[in-house]
C-alpha cells in the first residue's frame, strides 16, 4: 500500500494542501482531507481491489456545508474517462504500478 499512497498523496494535495493518511493531527486546520485504504481482493498475480476512502473535514463557524461539498466535489472530479478532473475515473502510474479509480 505504501506505493499506492505514494501515488495518491500528492494527487490529492494538488486538490487541497491539507491531505492526511489515516488520521489528522488534532491541531490540523480546516478544511482538511483524510484517506484510507481497504483491501478488497489480491489475485496472487499482483492485481488488488482496494477501497479508498476519502473524507473532508470543515468546521465553518456559520454551519454552511458548501465549501466542503464543493472540496468533495472537485475530490471526486467529473468522471470524464477522457479527462478526469479528478479521482473517479483517474489513472495514477508510476514504475512497476499503473492505479484506476472508479
Amino acid at each position: 500500500m505504501k506505493n499506492l499512497r505514494e501515488l495518491i498523496h500528492p494527487f490529492l494535495k494538488s486538490i487541497h494542501p491539507r491531505v492526511y493518511f489515516q488520521d489528522a493531527p488534532d491541531n490540523a486546520q480546516f478544511p482538511y482531507l483524510v484517506y484510507d485504504f481497504t483491501q478488497i481482493t489480491d489475485d496472487g498475480e499482483g492485481f488488488e481491489t482496494v477501497a479508498v476512502d476519502v473524507d473532508g473535514w470543515d468546521m465553518p463557524e456559520n454551519g454552511d456545508t458548501t465549501a466542503l461539498e464543493t472540496l468533495m466535489e472537485t475530490v471526486n472530479g467529473n468522471g470524464d474517462a477522457e479527462n478526469p478532473t479528478g479521482l473517479n475515473k483517474k489513472t495514477l502510474t508510476a514504475e512497476g504500478l499503473a492505479v484506476t479509480f472508479y
